[in-house]
C-alpha cells in the first residue's frame, strides 16, 4: 500500500488530539477538511488529517478512482492512529472518513468519535453496513448531521435503533456537506461553526 499522507494543525503538545478523514468524493484539503481542522487547531486540539490511497492516485493521474475496499480503508485508519502515537484519541472525519472510523471504534477504542455527515444510506437508499454497527458501539460518539441530508435525513434518522453513546447534533435544514439553503438565511461557515462549537463540548465532556 501507498504511503500515507498527513497533514498537522494546532500544538502537537495539545492534551486532545483528533485524527480526521476526508469523504469519498474529496481530498484531505477540501475547503470542508480546511476549515474544521484550522479552526479546531484555533480551540487547542492538535489536528491531524490523512488521505486513503485511492484518493492520493486520483490527484496525481488527475482522473476519479473509486474508493479503496474496506480492507484498505481500515489499513489506513490504523496506520494513521499508529502514525499519531498518542492515547486517548478522537477519530473521525467527513461521511465515508467519519463511517469508517464507527467501524473500527470498538476495536480502536478511541476516546471519541466524531462524524461530519454520517452516510446512513447510499445513493440508492439502502443500508448495507452502515447502521448495524452503530446499534451496538461502545464509544461516545458525536454526529453532525444536516436534517435534509440526502444520506439519513432527521425524519429517517430519528426512527433508526442507534446506541445510547450516540449523540446526534442536528444542523436545521443544512445538506450531507451542512450547507444551508439560501432560504433559512444561515450561511455555510454558520453552519460549520456550530459543528465546531459542538465538537468542543463533546470533547469536553469526554475529558
Amino acid at each position: 500500500m501507498k504511503e500515507i499522507k498527513f497533514i498537522t494543525e494546532g500544538k502537537e503538545s495539545s492534551p486532545d488530539t483528533i485524527i480526521l478523514a476526508h469523504s469519498s468524493g474529496a481530498p484531505m484539503n477540501s475547503e470542508f477538511m480546511n476549515y474544521f481542522s484550522k479552526n479546531l487547531s484555533k480551540l487547542g486540539f492538535f489536528c491531524v488529517r490523512f488521505q486513503f490511497p485511492y484518493m492520493t492516485k486520483q490527484i496525481i493521474e488527475g482522473k476519479k478512482s473509486f474508493p479503496d475496499k474496506f480492507d484498505i480503508l481500515k489499513k489506513s485508519w490504523l496506520i494513521a492512529i499508529n502514525h499519531v502515537n498518542k492515547k486517548d484519541v478522537i477519530i473521525g472525519g467527513k461521511s465515508m472518513g467519519g463511517r469508517i472510523a464507527t467501524l473500527i471504534a470498538n476495536e480502536v477504542k478511541p476516546k471519541g468519535v466524531i462524524v461530519l455527515g454520517y452516510p446512513f444510506f447510499n445513493s440508492r437508499g439502502t443500508n448495507e453496513n452502515r447502521l448495524k454497527h452503530l446499534e451496538n458501539i461502545n464509544t461516545p460518539t458525536l454526529i453532525c448531521q444536516g436534517e435534509n441530508d440526502n444520506l439519513g435525513k432527521r425524519c429517517e434518522v430519528e426512527k433508526l435503533h442507534l446506541s445510547k453513546k450516540i449523540n446526534i447534533h442536528w444542523i436545521e435544514s443544512a445538506n450531507h456537506s451542512l450547507i444551508p439553503p439560501k432560504r433559512t438565511g444561515k450561511t455555510m461557515n454558520q453552519c460549520w461553526d456550530r459543528c465546531i462549537v459542538s465538537i468542543k463540548y463533546f470533547i469536553n465532556s469526554l475529558n
